[in-house]
Order: C-alpha cells, then structure tokens, then sequence
C-alpha cells in the first residue's frame, strides 16, 4: 500500500485485497465515477481500477482504495436519481442523493440477493448502428 498524495486516500495492490466481485459505475452516479470498474472486497470499500494498457508492465498497487466503505457488491440506478444496491451482506438498499444515506427495502422481506442489473434501454435506432 502506498499513500496518493490526497487525504485518505491508498494505492493497494491486488494481492492485498479479498475480491467479492467486480462492480462498474453506473453513467449517472453520485456515488461511484461513471463507467469506471471497481473491486469491490471484504473490506466493505470499493478499489477503483484505473484505465491501463494490458501491454505495458503495472505496479502492483494500481486500485485506488475510496474514501470509506460502501459495502456494495452491485449498484445501478433507480428513480427520481436515486440508486439501488445490493450489500456485501445481501440486502438490497436504495441510496438517496438528497439525504445523503441509504435506505432499505421491506418490501422484500429480508431476502438476499446477489446482484442488481441496470435497465438497458432500446431504441429503434440502435438498428440500424
């Protein structure tokens, strides 16, 4: 591990990390930069995974550990801006950008989940691409 040069901030190496899964930034977070990959690990935080070319040799600390802790192994966007995840525990949470804090679901009634996927929209345009 090594300091970034910005408060709380690391760089950490991937043989330092339990990896739960992969997780990108949805094109409209307030969380997460959008479209970037991410580690998310035991730990509770995200790693970002900076844009590299696989031709050229890496350092081993190339994740950049965020701020605090998530504890997210999948996100995507939900309505009036706000997101939906799913937590290293299993929980489906909503995130609002106006209070800044997480909220549950009961609606599901204590279920775990593994994952959420975004929506994709079509478009008859795309057709045609």
């Amino acid at each position: 591990m090594s300091n970034t040069g910005r408060p709380g901030e690391l760089y950490v190496g991937f043989s330092n990390l339990r990896p739960l899964g992969l997780v990108v930034g949805p094109q409209t977070s307030t969380l997460l930069k959008s479209g970037l990959m991410y580690v998310a690990a035991e730990d509770g935080y995200l790693y970002e995974v900076p844009p590299f070319d696989f031709l050229e040799p890496q350092s081993d600390d190339i994740l950049t550990r965020g701020l605090s802790p998530l504890n997210i192994v999948s996100i995507a966007p939900w309505v009036n801006g706000e997101e939906i995840s799913v937590g290293v525990e299993g929980k489906v949470r909503i995130y609002s950008p106006e209070t800044k804090r997480w909220r549950a679901l009961p609606e599901l009634g204590g279920e775990k989940f593994q994952e959420v996927i975004a929506p994709f929209y079509w478009s008859p345009a795309l057709k045609d691409l």
